[in-house]
């Protein structure tokens, strides 16, 4: 991924063109995706924390899904930036992560996730052969968004339950963590229960012998 001022880009595309600064990696293989099913597509920027992409705020990705022959197929504008958090929150996790820090273990940086398309369908005549990304800086800014790694995700179109459970997961997690507890309460409290008669049976026929 190169920066410059006004954008950068990435792309999985194998030619790469030195008046625009654009590195591609193309695939080989005829189709990255199967056609006719619904596919998600998500960007994964790994930000340093400087002061630089402090300093940046918002600033825009643009994605462009691209056939062999460079057409484009989708496109999509999403505006992110490096997440905020008050200085005693990120001193506190930085003190606690100060070993794997310092080992190099865990970059000093920070993920976000941005979705390029939703419901998307290649179809076997224009198959996606190339991801491009830019990042465009806002206006007036003096330098371009760092970026150490970006990583495009493309997977199966969840259905409505595991879109839930992916929007709402730790509430998910929480009501099937509750759930279980109940459940086994309620089958330990009918154990305990029927244990019990059993126990009272056996020393009442005990006392009437």
């Amino acid at each position: 991924v190169e920066s410059s001022p006004s954008s950068s880009s990435s792309s999985s595309s194998a030619s790469s063109s030195s008046d625009d600064h654009r590195h591609d990696v193309r695939s080989s293989s005829p189709s990255l995706l199967r056609p006719g099913v619904r596919h998600r597509v998500e960007l994964s920027l790994a930000l340093p924390e400087s002061d630089v992409n402090r300093m940046a705020g918002i600033f825009s990705v643009r994605v462009d899904l691209l056939s062999p022959d460079g057409t484009v197929l989708a496109s999509s504008d999403r505006s992110t930036m490096l997440p905020h958090e008050s200085s005693f929150v990120g001193n506190a996790r930085r003190t606690a992560l100060l070993v794997p820090m310092l080992l190099g273990a865990i970059p000093e940086a920070r993920t976000v996730t941005v979705g390029v398309a939703d419901n998307y369908v290649e179809w076997g005549d224009m198959p996606l052969a190339a991801v491009a990304v830019r990042l465009i800086s806002p206006s007036g800014s003096t330098s371009a968004v760092q970026v150490l790694a970006a990583e495009v995700t493309i997977g199966k179109e969840p259905n409505a339950v595991q879109r839930i459970m992916r929007e709402w997961f730790y509430a998910c997690g929480l009501a099937g963590t509750a759930f279980f507890m109940m459940w086994y309460g309620t089958v330990g409290f009918v154990a305990f229960v029927l244990w019990r008669r059993r126990r009272r049976r056996q020393r009442s026929r005990h006392d009437s012998r």
